[in-house]
């Protein structure tokens, strides 16, 4: 019994002490979003550009955005993980109820899954972003690929060298 309840209080104080991370981190997180919005409205102040200042201008303020939304992410996940605290369900994986790892909230304390329910939502996310975006180098890899396939199927005709390029077996050959 009293090693049940001192691993209840154990806990209690590592969720406190987790809890003191959080309001930190939300600090923290809320004071460089003050700074980033100051320094994207110093980038607006200067109003006499040329088009390579306002191109200059424009590729900052696009960092600027994307460094202060990858903080108002992080700054939504901490205050979910500060409302789970407050409500008890803090160290519970939001997918499968299963407890956190300790090790993983103490890493990343505003996580809200555990490691497997975190990997296979990446593998479905990291999937179904492959599926609908290509970038150029696949792009060029798929290009590449289906003028092979049709070198292979005869589709550009026959060889000029050497008679119809076609082996007995069917398949072209690449004699030079």
């Amino acid at each position: 019994m009293h090693t049940r309840v001192r691993r209840s209080q154990m806990q209690k104080e590592d969720v406190d002490r987790l809890r003191q991370k959080l309001e930190a981190q939300r600090h923290e997180t809320v004071l460089f979003l003050l700074r980033m919005e100051q320094e994207a409205q110093s980038l607006n102040a200067d109003s006499t550009q040329d088009s390579a200042d306002q191109c200059v201008i424009s590729v900052s303020k696009e960092a600027l955005f994307e460094r202060s939304s990858q903080r108002r992410t992080v700054l939504r996940l901490i205050e979910s993980a500060l409302n789970r605290i407050a409500d008890g369900s803090f160290g519970r994986c939001v997918g499968c109820g299963d407890q956190i790892q300790d090790g993983r909230l103490q890493a990343l304390p505003w996580t809200q899954f555990c490691l497997q329910c975190q990997e296979e939502l990446e593998e479905k996310i990291g999937a179904s972003l492959l599926a609908r975006t290509s970038t150029p180098a696949a792009e060029s890899r798929k290009r590449r690929r289906d003028n092979r396939s049709a070198q292979h199927s005869g589709i550009f005709g026959p060889k000029a060298e050497g008679g119809s390029g076609v082996s007995k077996t069917g398949r072209e050959s690449y004699e030079r």
